[in-house]
């Protein structure tokens, strides 16, 4: 058996890395770490006045002995000239990783083990992945996790905390998996989520002009659109998972519309009302949800709404896990790349190898450079 681990490094300030990625990579620097099987990566500072955490990544096997690992920390050695994350060079039979470490142009972690069990064996493989202020910090984290009873009891402990905390919000692991797959779409825009380009086109104002609803503008913002009362479950999940990213520290503000258009509306609205009113005292939360009624909204504002919210459900749409399911199976595809050969029609037949010209250097058959360059 054969498992690799994975992990790109940032170490930065989101906006410093969305800004200019491939600038801020050339300040760090990774270092391998064989007697613990740990990769370090720290950032080094620009100014006096910056100070970055220092990423740990370390495995260990239990239970098993291991002959050795092999570790990358070259995003460009993992994958391979041509390859992507989804077939990388790395994972390629008989591919060993190189071992590099140093200022890599692109940082990652890797860590990769191959591990033979006989019939009934078993073995226990821990994946370690933290931050530390210090060196020396992290070296006791080292020392720390590559003892199999602390490692089985900080791992027993953090799933029971996990477990007491989705008790807290009364969801279940189910509904943990549904919140922290649409939490990627609240921290990284995902046009998927997101209004159409028209309305986004349409859009004339700004953040100011959520402040007379109450709303700051500075939390992500998530907008639910219910029309009919048979739906109500999908608000109750989605205050849930308002609950579950703030028990993590994502601060969500979620915007509820009414939409419905009948001589019910008001009793839908008593209803959605009721539902967040009793949730906020059972999660021990307040604010951030916000319900309106869309007929008391003017086009601008929904239009500013729908702008600026990073995720829009909709009841029309199924239940969380429908909506989804389907999102990610209908992501926008790239169009597909037009290269010269597609433009010009390449003639194998017409090529012809050009003699040999000892006055160009790097000469190839086909060409070379002159001497001056």
């Amino acid at each position: 058996m054969e498992i690799t681990s994975y992990a790109e490094v940032v170490l930065n300030p989101a906006a410093d890395d969305e800004a200019h990625k491939t600038f801020h990579n050339l300040f760090l620097q990774t270092e391998i770490i064989p007697s613990h099987q740990a990769i370090l990566c720290t950032r080094r500072p620009r100014t006096d006045k910056d100070s970055f955490p220092l990423l740990l990544h370390m495995m260990m096997v239990h239970g098993k002995s291991l002959e050795g690992a092999s570790y990358e920390t070259d995003r460009n050695q993992f994958l391979g000239r041509g390859q992507t994350v989804h077939r990388p060079a790395a994972l390629e039979p008989g591919h060993n990783l190189s071992q590099s470490q140093g200022a890599v142009l692109d940082p990652i972690v890797s860590i990769q083990c191959r591990i033979e069990l006989d019939s009934d064996e078993s073995a226990t493989i821990d994946y370690v992945t933290g931050i530390s202020k210090t060196r020396e910090a992290a070296q006791g984290l080292m020392e720390k996790y590559r003892d199999r009873n602390l490692a089985d009891r900080v791992f027993d402990l953090a799933w029971t905390q996990g477990q007491v905390e989705l008790q807290q919000i009364n969801a279940t692991e189910t509904d943990a998996q549904l919140f922290g797959r649409l939490a990627g779409a609240i921290l990284y825009s995902n046009p998927a989520w997101r209004a159409s380009k028209n309305i986004l086109k349409m859009n004339q104002k700004g953040q100011s002009d959520l402040w007379g609803y109450g709303i700051s503008g500075d939390n992500p913002i998530v907008l639910l659109r219910i029309e009919y009362l048979e739906n109500l479950e999908l608000l109750t999940q989605m205050v849930k998972a308002q609950a579950f990213w703030r028990l993590k520290g994502l601060t969500v503000d979620l915007v509820v519309w009414n939409e419905d258009h009948s001589i019910y509306r008001d009793g839908l609205n008593d209803r959605i009302q009721g539902l967040i009113s009793t949730n906020n005292e059972n999660h021990h939360h307040h604010g951030s949800i916000f319900l309106r009624r869309s007929d008391q909204l003017s086009e601008e504002d929904k239009i500013l709404f729908q702008s600026v919210a990073r995720v829009i459900i909709s009841d029309k749409g199924g239940s969380l896990e429908d909506q989804l399911n389907y999102k990610s199976k209908h992501l926008p595809v790239p169009l597909p790349l037009i290269t010269m050969k597609k433009l010009r029609p390449f003639h194998l037949e017409a090529f012809r190898p050009l003699t040999m010209r000892p006055d160009l250097i790097y000469f190839n058959g086909v060409g070379g450079f002159t001497q001056d360059g």
